[in-house]
Order: structure tokens, then sequence, then C-alpha cells
């Protein structure tokens, strides 16, 4: 970050970072949506696609619902204000799209908890960690942590520390 923004510094190699959170409080269709009602949201892009099914808005909580986390006071969405190892996906030895994620989000019984990534090949399970190899597509993966609540907590809660 250079003078509160950040930015782009070429002595670095390209990582991706989770740079942001939003916990969900409500998930609207925009095609159904009382426009009048939720008038504040006018200006966002979704507002101007075409009619699609899937054309979905967003909204967070007010503020962060993670029981080891609820008593910080956390927004419930907003960008981190610097950069943290903890909050790097990109394996420091690979390139950009070869993330190291910790080792609960390797697939069980074949099934990817990542959106986006149920071919196997693209998993490495190794001793400590788990390597994905990335699709090119999206912004927004979404990881399901339906069955593992506790680990899933516990690696939120390290990306505020």
């Amino acid at each position: 970050m250079g003078n509160g923004k950040w930015k782009f510094d070429p002595n670095y190699s390209s990582k991706h970072i989770i740079w942001g959170w939003l916990q969900i409080e409500k998930i609207l269709k925009v095609d159904t949506l009382d426009k009048e009602k939720y008038k504040w949201a006018n200006y966002h892009p979704h507002f101007y696609k075409g009619t699609n099914d899937s054309n979905t808005l967003y909204l967070g909580k007010k503020k962060l619902d993670i029981p080891s986390l609820k008593d910080k006071g956390i927004d419930g969405a907003g960008v981190f204000e610097n950069f943290s190892i903890n909050r790097q996906l990109t394996a420091d030895e690979f390139k950009l799209t070869r993330w190291k994620l910790p080792k609960w989000i390797y697939p069980q019984n074949d099934i990817s908890k990542l959106s986006y990534h149920n071919d196997l090949n693209r998993w490495q399970e190794q001793e400590n960690h788990t390597l994905l190899q990335t699709v090119s597509r999206g912004q927004e993966f979404v990881l399901n942590c339906d069955n593992y609540s506790i680990e899933a907590e516990q690696w939120v809660a390290n990306l505020f520390s």
C-alpha cells in the first residue's frame, strides 16, 4: 500500500491474495428485486444486465458473525488494509495460479469443496497443506465449508490476525 491505497509493485512477482471479505446476510435475485426498495443499489452493474436467473446481488451482514471474531466488532464486509502472508493464496515456489491452501480443503470422497475445481487432477495433497492448480475462470470461488465449520472458522479467523 502507498498513500493509503493499494498499488502494484513491479519488484514483486504476481500473487493471488485475499484482499477482502463478505459474510452474506441476504441473497437477492436482481430480476425480481423491488428496485424502489433497493434504490441505493441502482448504480450497481448487475442492474444493467439483461434478464438472467443467475444475476444475483449479495448483501453483507452489518457485523461479522463468526464466534471467535464476534467480540472484535468487525464489519460484515470490507477490505484488508495491508498484505499478510496469511492471506496469500499463491504458493511461493510456483506461478500465480498454483495455490497453497489448508490441508482440510483437499477434496474428500472425490468431491471438491471449491466451486469450479471438480477436476481432481488439479489437487495435490501434501503433508501439511494442499496445492491447487486453479482454473482461470472467476474471482469469486465459493468454498463449501458445511462439514468443516471448525476448520473454516479457524482459517478465517487467521485471515484477520
